[in-house]
């Protein structure tokens, strides 16, 4: 009887070598999509940190200005010392922010003046009315907390400049500047300037790091 044998065919597979060389481009095809999705991440975080800080920094110039078009009584910024207050009146409203060793404190900073108790905490720029004809009197923990004092900045903001320049010649034309600087003091470099920090680090930490600045000129009491 004849047997026809049919030979069997041949299997194969990938030898270590080829499945190495696959894990390996894979991987860093993966590690370049990742630093790709976290570079997109940093520019959004980045973009809000902008954003919002520039908003602050436009709120807070518009509301002095505002003020100051319904009152010509202005107590330009005066400072208690170097590490106490910086103060400024407009009408019966008074604006106070405060500094260590020169850097300013931001808002809900533990190093910060603290005002009342409890939730009032720390502080980045505190806007309080004043009572009746008291003045423009330099600000106690006391006298904010009684005044009803409310924090004008977003956590991890702080005022690093306000100025407020009565027009050389002009009656009643002021200059109004201010700089808000956003994140804490691992991210903001001061070196150079103090009112004019830098953002620093590499693009993570730059992400939640922004400083804003605002400028205006206004009549004062021109609606009183």
């Amino acid at each position: 009887m004849l047997k026809i044998q049919i030979p069997s065919a041949k299997t194969s597979g990938f030898t270590i070598i080829e499945l190495l060389l696959a894990t390996s481009v894979f991987s860093v095809v993966l590690l370049a999509a990742l630093a790709g999705f976290l570079g997109v991440g940093h520019l959004f975080y980045k973009g809000v940190s902008v954003t919002n800080t520039q908003n602050v920094a436009t709120q807070v110039l518009n509301d002095i200005a505002n003020n100051m078009q319904t009152s010509s009584a202005i107590q330009l910024p005066a400072s208690t010392g170097t590490n106490g207050y910086t103060y400024m009146c407009v009408g019966s409203t008074r604006y106070t922010y405060t500094s260590v060793n020169g850097i300013s404190v931001m808002a809900n900073d533990s190093t910060g003046i603290t005002y009342g108790s409890g939730s009032a905490g720390n502080y980045g720029l505190l806007k309080d009315s004043l009572p009746g004809n008291s003045g423009c009197t330099a600000p106690t923990a006391a006298k904010l907390a009684s005044n009803g004092a409310v924090e004008m900045l977003d956590n991890q903001m702080r005022i690093t400049q306000l100025k407020v320049q009565q027009v050389p010649s002009a009656q009643n034309l002021y200059n109004i500047s201010i700089v808000v600087a956003y994140g804490d003091n691992t991210v903001l470099d001061f070196s150079k300037s103090l009112t004019q920090p830098a953002c620093s680090g590499g693009s993570s930490s730059q992400a939640f790091c922004a400083v804003a600045n605002a400028s205006t000129t206004v009549y004062a009491g021109v609606r009183s």
